[in-house]
């Protein structure tokens, strides 16, 4: 048996393919977990549908995969795993990593180790369900990368709420209360973004 037959062969029963089709065909039945408490494996289904992801966050995801390609990889258009491993980061999800190798072979659907931007893009709705805690999660870190960059540090509690606004989930004045609260008592300035995603990321 070859490494890759391996592979499929050892994909739990939602990566695996019915009988008859081929990973092509079930692009939604990845079922990856996050390493954060903020994921559910039963997130709740967006009006543009599972398997689709908005306009607006579709153009994130291939920006994102072109920049992947352009400064890590060699610009031909496909990643490989290692490179993937990279995107998802940037992306805002975190995977472990052999959920990352078993969600690559399912992307990599002509077996040549590389995934295109049209094999990315038909599965990673799957992997973050749009409206899902993990989808949002991912679109909240990515927030914080673009301020962390502006800023050339963490977040402050204070600073929390605008970063949640700018990310598309603001907080309400109860949780911006809370959180103004529980800075004061933790007496530090930075507030731990995946700490913070457990309590206050929608669910």
């Amino acid at each position: 048996m070859s490494t890759r037959s391996q592979a499929r062969s050892s994909l739990p029963l939602a990566l695996a393919p019915l009988p008859g089709q081929s990973l092509t065909s079930s692009p939604g039945t990845v079922a990856v977990h996050h390493q954060t408490q903020v994921v559910s494996s039963n997130a709740p289904s967006h009006p543009v549908g599972r398997n689709q992801l908005p306009q607006e966050e579709r153009k994130v995801y291939i920006d994102l995969f072109l920049k992947v390609d352009s400064e890590c990889g060699n610009g031909d258009g496909a990643l490989t795993i290692d490179e993937f491993e990279k995107l998802l980061i940037i992306c805002g999800h975190r995977l472990p990593r052999k959920d990352i190798a078993l969600a690559f072979v399912q992307m990599d659907t002509d077996g040549n180790w590389k995934i295109t931007l049209d094999e990315f893009l038909a599965v990673v709705p799957a992997l973050a369900p749009p409206n899902s805690t993990e989808y949002i999660a991912a679109k909240i870190r990515r927030a914080f990368n673009v301020y962390n960059v502006r800023t050339a540090g963490g977040v402050t509690y204070k600073e929390f709420p605008a970063l949640m606004a700018s990310a598309g989930h603001p907080l309400s004045e109860i949780q911006i209360q809370e959180l103004h609260a529980n800075g004061q008592n933790a007496g530090e300035e930075q507030l731990d973004l995946e700490k913070a995603l457990i309590v206050y990321a929608p669910k």
